[in-house]
């Protein structure tokens, strides 16, 4: 399948990592796609599932507080 620069892109905003990520579907990467296309549609490979590499924001603040209580 075609698609944009043959990469699979990351829609979880919610991840601690998203802002450094350069599989981020931000929307530049989405703005972009539609030049390289040439219309609103561009083929765009995005993951279903959270990757093996997210890294939820609560998640670590409620570690952080843990730590801080022991």
């Amino acid at each position: 399948m075609l698609c944009y620069k043959d990469k699979t892109f990351c829609k979880h905003y919610d991840c601690d990592l998203f802002k450094k990520c350069d599989r981020s579907l931000t929307e530049k990467v989405i703005k972009d796609a539609q030049s390289w296309w040439g219309g609103d549609n561009p083929p765009i490979s995005v993951f279903e599932n959270k990757p093996e590499c997210f890294v939820c924001k609560s998640c670590i603040k409620s570690e952080c507080q843990n730590l801080e209580k022991n």
